[in-house]
């Protein structure tokens, strides 16, 4: 099979013995290094991150520490982040943008 890059958006069924054209999109690597700290700890604290795909952390008591999580490149990366605190669940989102080919910092503080 040959592969000849184009520019063309369409993606097409791949048949054997026939020349093709197919466009294969890929997206950058890109790093986030997440800094959570818990400037006012209070017993029972747990704060858990997902970052999509299964992947989830979770940090508990007066954290302070940083993570290094994997995704694409060039685009804004919302991350849900859920606070148990006082026997209540506190919910709120971020949103980082993503440069290819680098390692992004963020530091989240509650």
């Amino acid at each position: 099979m040959h592969h000849t890059p184009s520019y063309s958006s369409s993606i097409y069924f791949i048949n054997v013995g026939e020349h093709q054209t197919q466009n294969i999109y890929l997206s950058p690597h890109a790093w986030l290094k997440l800094h959570i700290e818990n400037v006012n700890p209070q017993p029972g604290d747990r704060i858990t991150i997902s970052w999509g795909g299964g992947v989830t952390k979770t940090f508990h008591g007066g954290v302070n520490e940083a993570s290094v999580f994997f995704g694409g490149g060039n685009f804004n990366r919302s991350i849900p982040f859920e606070l148990y605190r006082n026997g209540e669940w506190i919910r709120w989102r971020d949103t980082v943008w993503m440069n290819a080919f680098d390692t992004v910092y963020h530091k989240v503080e509650y």
